[in-house]
């Protein structure tokens, strides 16, 4: 059975790159085209459930993929971001500039290591297995970028900067899942969907 998850589309201050964890923005402009773009990819799929995050971002693009198929968005703040405590909206230049070694600490180990205020990998990884174990199948759930590096590095076994999340990019896996049993993953990262407009 599938899962097709979803990185959503570009929010208001990625352009900025700012570490936006648990912030609530809306979708750019250009985001809500890619949610569109997500829509027609998906809309012969023959989904049972569409999921997000509660975070507004993933909810707007959720929308747009559960229309054609007439489905109500499910909420799981169990798919949320990473939180990234003190550090949320702010760049990495000014995280670097006022907690620097903080940041190093968390970069030499982010899965044991957390944002002052925030959440290690480990964290993370926990209630995303917990939100993802009672989903039903085919299915859609859209969240953000650290959200699925998250478990794809597990499934991987990757390193988690390794995975490629581009905005509005699409992951699929075969399931089930389960505390013993790891998806098949079919496809990472995928943006084909958007042709030239990024």
């Amino acid at each position: 059975m599938k899962l097709f998850m979803v990185r959503h589309g570009a929010a208001v201050v990625n352009s900025a790159r700012r570490y936006l964890g648990w912030d609530d923005v809306p979708l750019t402009v250009a985001g809500r085209r890619q949610a569109g773009a997500l829509s027609r990819r998906l809309a012969a799929e023959p989904l049972v459930a569409v999921y997000s995050s509660d975070l507004l971002r993933a909810r707007q693009t959720a929308e747009a993929i559960a229309a054609p198929h007439g489905l109500v968005v499910q909420a799981v703040s169990g798919l949320r971001e990473l939180n990234f405590g003190d550090w949320s909206d702010l760049t990495y230049a000014e995280i670097a500039a006022r907690d620097p070694q903080a940041l190093q600490g968390w970069l030499a180990d982010p899965e044991h290591r957390a944002p002052p205020g925030g959440e290690t990998l480990a964290e993370l990884r926990r209630r995303v297995e917990k939100a993802l174990h009672g989903i039903a199948l085919p299915a859609v759930a859209v969240a953000h970028g650290g959200t699925w590096r998250a478990v794809l590095g597990i499934w991987l076994s990757a390193a988690f900067w390794d995975i490629p999340q581009p905005p509005a990019c699409l992951n699929m896996v075969q399931g089930p899942f389960g505390a013993e049993t790891r998806p098949q993953v079919m496809l990472v990262g995928d943006t084909g969907h958007l042709g030239r407009r990024k």
